[in-house]
């Protein structure tokens, strides 16, 4: 399951990647406030402040909220691997 749910996180960042440069649109299974939420979610992934990556992370891995935003929206559901 963690291994699983790890591997989604990396799609994650690559997903997010992908957005940003414009390689990729999803508004035909996201809406705007999905992409704004995984963007926000992978930004705190990768940020230097360990506080907010460790509430994304975990957030990801074991459900919840991560500033005010849940760690669940469909996309990252396409991301996230669950058993």
């Amino acid at each position: 399951m963690i291994v699983g749910k790890t591997h989604g996180i990396l799609d994650l960042l690559r997903l997010r990647s992908s957005l940003i440069s414009g390689l990729l649109d999803i508004s035909s299974i996201a809406d705007a406030a999905e992409a704004a939420a995984l963007c926000s979610v992978a930004d705190a992934i990768i940020s230097e402040d360990d506080e907010q990556k460790q509430a994304a992370v975990t957030g990801l891995l074991f459900g919840g909220d991560f500033s005010g935003v849940s760690c669940k929206p469909k996309v990252l559901n396409l991301c996230i691997v669950s058993d």
